[in-house]
């Protein structure tokens, strides 16, 4: 039986209340990534929401009736979960909708999760479903449009030497409707390398993502191989890497998992703070 008095250093503990609803989300933003396609001729794709709970109540579920949802396409293969702040045991999907049970508490939540589209897919419809302060897409062709209200085309983004067109939209609708087209097939891609590449993209997405909403200076924490204040994107750069690196990996072990934990929560702690140090824009 452990003591009765624990001791040690001081510590800031916060609590929330709780309530099962109905209590108002927003989605601050939504970024959609559609790759190349693969050796299985299919396009990977990978969604990002920042989800958040401008209260000072924690969302938690109620039965059956989970605390956040959203739809995802009808043709959608391979569905898993890539980075985030909510548990992969508390999320489900069922009949095409993706259903969060985790608490949501006050601040911004980040959820990714890829998954596989056949070319029958295209063009690619996606209701909006709820208001987005931000609505992003990303699309590896050069001649993909986008459309639906109020997006427009803006500056190309490289991956590996791999350009994505990227369109944006702000305060877009939850009666919108945006539509993404492909011209045709285009060069087959390896299917293990593509994805790859763009649940690394989305990792550095959702990770980077952290600048919109971080106002408060922190101290660098050290980190072997980094000098001085530490650089963000490299920071980044280096969580996508070791992302990818185990998702090639087959059957790791309980081991080789809990390693890949500790070395991404280091790493995520980091670019907390190397994020934080940075001014924000006016």
């Amino acid at each position: 039986m452990p003591d009765a008095d624990v001791g040690g250093e001081e510590a800031q503990l916060v609590v929330y209340d709780t309530t099962s609803g109905p209590l108002p989300l927003a989605v601050r933003g939504r970024h959609v990534i559609v790759g190349s396609i693969d050796s299985t001729r299919r396009r990977p794709v990978v969604e990002i929401f920042e989800i958040a709970n401008d209260t000072t109540i924690t969302l938690v579920a109620d039965g059956a009736r989970p605390t956040w949802q959203t739809r995802i396409p009808a043709q959608a293969q391979d569905l898993r979960l890539t980075a985030g702040d909510l548990s992969p045991d508390a999320i489900t999907v069922k009949d095409g909708v993706l259903s969060v049970f985790s608490p949501i508490a006050p601040g911004i939540k980040q959820l990714g999760f890829a998954y596989a589209l056949p070319l029958g897919a295209f063009p690619l419809v996606l209701p909006v479903g709820e208001d987005v302060t931000l609505l992003e897409v990303l699309v590896e062709d050069p001649l993909a449009t986008v459309t639906g209200p109020g997006m427009e085309a803006a500056d190309s983004v490289m991956a590996e030497g791999r350009a994505f067109r990227r369109f944006i939209g702000q305060d877009v609708p939850a009666s919108g409707v945006v539509r993404i087209s492909v011209p045709g097939p285009g060069p087959d891609r390896s299917g293990a390398y593509n994805t790859a590449i763009v649940v690394a993209l989305g990792a550095v997405m959702l990770l980077a993502l952290g600048r919109s909403v971080r106002r408060r200076r922190l101290s660098p924490l050290p980190v072997p191989g980094i000098t001085g204040v530490p650089d963000p994107d490299d920071i980044a750069a280096r969580i996508a890497a070791l992302d990818v690196r185990f998702q090639n990996r087959r059957n790791p072990s309980e081991a080789e998992r809990l390693e890949y934990e500790r070395t991404r929560g280091g790493l995520k702690a980091m670019l907390t703070d190397a994020l934080g140090q940075q001014e924000p824009r006016p």
